[in-house]
């Protein structure tokens, strides 16, 4: 059997055979290791948990593979380990990014160390690395030129190592295509200051479509938001964006079945967007304690008392009513005081207090009673 008949027996087309064959025509190897390479590397990534589809794939994308050994391969796996990836991270770069395998040790240390000499951690590049492995592949000379380009659209240094080291996409994405999209993002009405804010903490955004953004808008404009406190929510909330409709709706309805009314809840979700974000379990928890103690407008004057735990929430109600402070609508706010105020004030840490009314304790007593 020579190369083109194994190839196409196991599952490449005669003209991906003919691309890879046509990739070592000039090669200076034997048919009968190229042969026994294809074999082995096959039966090495069969093992790693590759389907037949993906090694077809990965032969498409990287032909290079088949001129390794398979002792190479295994060489070059025990390495990515020993630099902090595990097994499972391998597979899924190896997959997107089969060249990672033909980068020498020298190549991935040098990456490293300059990754780090920017600001990395190596923890960082681990993680930035697992998710975009082809940084790898990017030159010294095409990172700081991006870098550079990014801090004349009005990023800083630390905003984008900071932003980069847990979503890589920003170093990733043409700047053409950024500035294209700027532009349009502008047009809807964000100001230039606002994308960037949005996209330090959502860099993905540079991959939406502009249409679909423009038909989310329209939507919430029709669910009773206004232009302006959409561009606030989406710009303090910019995975707002990735929500579906559907959800957004639902969190609506099922807030206003709580007892408020649907003009309420926009004012809620536009002081507070962040309430898209948690669930109704977590909301109803708290909405129902405030209820309790006799506060349920409140929560619609100032939704912003909801960021607060229940379990704070409940030590400090019951440890100022325990010493006969009465909470009215006047004090209610002072459920609400920061951490350093509230202990300058009484003289108790938000642990102790927890520590001392335990919601968690309050609420299995709850329930047993309720049985």
């Amino acid at each position: 059997m020579n190369v083109d008949e194994l190839l196409i027996s196991l599952g490449y087309t005669s003209e991906e055979s003919a691309n890879i064959i046509n990739y070592y025509s000039n090669a200076k190897l034997k048919e009968s290791t190229l042969i026994e390479n294809i074999n082995n590397n096959f039966n090495i990534l069969h093992k790693l948990g590759y389907k037949k589809e993906e090694i077809i794939l990965i032969g498409n994308k990287f032909p290079q593979i088949f001129s390794f050994t398979s002792n190479g391969i295994k060489q070059k796996i025990n390495y990515l380990i020993s630099l902090g990836y595990s097994e499972k991270d391998i597979v899924r770069m190896i997959k997107k990014g089969p060249q990672i395998l033909g980068l020498s040790f020298k190549n991935l240390e040098q990456k490293i160390r300059y990754l780090m000499n920017l600001g990395y951690s190596e923890k960082d590049i681990i993680r930035m690395t697992k998710n975009e492995c082809s940084l790898y592949f990017y030159s010294e000379e095409n990172i700081n030129k991006k870098i550079e380009e990014l801090i004349n659209l009005g990023y800083n240094v630390k905003d984008i190592i900071k932003t980069t080291s847990k979503n890589p996409t920003l170093l990733t994405i043409n700047m053409d295509n950024i500035n294209r999209k700027i532009d349009l993002l502008m047009e809807i009405g964000y100001t230039k200051e606002q994308i960037i804010k949005i996209t330090k903490h959502c860099p993905s955004i540079y991959n939406y479509k502009v249409d679909k953004i423009k038909e989310k808008i329209d939507k919430l404009e029709k669910l009773g938001y206004d232009r302006k406190s959409i561009i606030k929510m989406t710009t303090s909330l910019p995975s707002l964006f990735s929500y579906s409709l559907d959800n957004i709706e639902n969190k609506i309805y099922s807030i206003m079945n709580l007892d408020y009314t649907k003009e309420e809840v926009i004012y809620m979700t536009e002081k507070l967007p962040s309430l898209f974000g948690l669930s109704m379990e977590n909301i109803k928890e708290k909405i129902d304690f405030y209820d309790y103690i006799g506060f349920h407008e409140m929560v619609a004057i100032n939704p912003l008392f909801l960021i607060q735990s229940i379990n704070l929430s409940y030590a400090r109600y019951n440890y100022l009513t325990s010493r006969g402070n009465k909470i009215t609508v006047d004090n209610f706010k002072r459920l609400f005081d920061s951490n350093k105020d509230f202990e300058k004030l009484y003289g108790i840490t938000r642990n102790d207090l927890i520590e001392m009314y335990n919601y968690e304790e309050y609420k299995e007593k709850k329930n047993d009673r309720t049985l």
